[in-house]
């Protein structure tokens, strides 16, 4: 069936009062006016994750960056397509200008909605499996996601999407309609339903379900307390007078560095305690010294070796407790927000036509409020977001002030 078609017989479509008119504009109204706070904020975030120094954000940091970048674009669709609605550039009977551009838009709306959705599937993937297992084993080179193979994966989610999109277009015939001063038509053709039915199941199905099971994981994770609780202090035994041995350093040599006498007690806190038989034992809370001069001169250099491990492994942990929290609420405010999307799909032979039109562009609204919600998780959930963004703004009004002074001595 081809996909342009000309007709000579086209009826003129009267104009019917619409009881959801109303509600239609008010929703358009809303999206209008969030949608471009929506991309202001996905322009900040934008602009602090490419920073020099957002390196320090972590692994997370190129995929987060992709997922602001089309959230940034989803927005700025959304807001021109609902500009057009209102000023009344789209419609059922339009030009070969308007239909071009609503094609644009519904192509790039599509296609950046299936990448942000997957990029988010593939971060709480990635987060979940790096978050379930060993600290010991926790290394890139047996992680499932590295950074090459997540990055290969993320290409392809996006780039499936956006041929996804492009089939979409061919659910509707265009119809020219010669009689009617080359109105053009959009006609329902329903030799591609089966396009449509496989790309809801990849932009909405698969997604929101992967996430859902990640984030249930992800939260029995956080819960478990014990998971991650690791022992900080020393339960060394000693005795009760708390014999100190002298630590003295020894060159390559076999000779002292020094006398062999034993420290103060100023520098007894700088020293290793070491356990010593006695009749009489006690277990102390004192951590041990892990510098890099205890591990270098220590006698008991196995012990500290264990201490610093330790120590780097507990400091590990909190991070990738801190990471874990972030794409938790990520993952939560996008099943939160995509939910309805994938219900609405999913029961849309049930819902009559023009009440499907109203919840559609409802739905839109969700999509920029999860765009707004992602940024002030950012916020919150990140410290060193919050030190860029605050770096940035200092930047900024730096750069303001000196110009102001410049525009002063001019006009001086």
């Amino acid at each position: 069936m081809p996909l342009i078609s000309r007709n000579q017989s086209c009826l003129p479509v009267e104009a019917v009062g619409d009881r959801n008119t109303s509600d239609m504009k008010a929703i358009y109204i809303f999206i209008v006016s969030l949608s471009p706070v929506a991309l202001g904020l996905s322009c900040f975030a934008l602009i602090v994750l490419t920073r020099r120094r957002a390196v320090r954000l972590g692994s997370m940091r190129v995929n987060l960056t992709t997922l602001t970048a089309f959230e940034a674009l989803l927005n700025a669709m959304i807001l021109m397509l609902t500009i057009s609605s209102l000023t009344g550039l789209g419609g059922h009977n339009q030009h070969a200008p308007a239909l071009a551009f609503t094609f644009i838009c519904f192509f790039f709306i599509n296609g950046a909605l299936c990448a942000r959705n997957w990029i988010i599937t593939l971060i709480a993937l990635a987060r979940c499996i790096a978050i379930t297992r060993p600290m010991t084993t926790r290394l890139m080179s047996t992680h499932l996601f590295r950074p090459r193979s997540l990055g290969l994966c993320t290409v392809t989610c996006i780039l499936l999407g956006f041929i996804l999109s492009i089939l979409r277009m061919f659910e509707q015939k265009i119809v020219v309609c010669e009689n009617l001063d080359d109105i053009i038509r959009l006609v329902p053709d329903s030799g591609w339903r089966l396009v449509s039915e496989i790309f809801f199941i990849y932009q909405s199905a698969m997604p929101i379900s992967i996430v859902f099971i990640t984030t249930v994981i992800m939260i029995v994770v956080l819960l478990r307390n014990k998971t991650f609780s690791l022992d900080n202090t020393l339960q060394t035994p000693v005795t009760s007078i708390g014999s100190v041995i002298p630590v003295v350093p020894f060159t390559r040599n076999g000779r002292q560095l020094g006398h062999t006498s034993f420290p103060s007690s100023a520098e007894t806190t700088s020293v290793l305690r070491t356990p010593v038989l006695g009749s009489r034992t006690h277990l102390t809370d004192k951590r041990i010294p892990c510098s890099a001069s205890h591990l270098r001169y220590s006698l008991s250099v196995r012990q500290t070796q264990i201490c610093a491990k330790s120590q780097i492994h507990y400091r590990r942990t909190q991070n990738q407790l801190r990471a874990t929290r972030m794409i938790t609420l990520l993952a939560a405010a996008f099943i939160l927000f995509e939910a309805p999307i994938f219900f609405c799909v999913a029961l849309r032979r049930y819902i009559p036509l023009n009440h499907y039109r109203l919840v559609t562009n409802g739905l839109k609204a969700l999509v920029v409020l999860d765009s707004c919600a992602n940024v002030i998780i950012y916020l919150f959930m990140s410290k060193r977001f919050r030190q860029e963004s605050s770096r940035l703004w200092t930047t900024i009004k730096g750069h303001q002030s000196r110009i102001m002074t410049n525009n002063t001595d001019m006009i001086n």
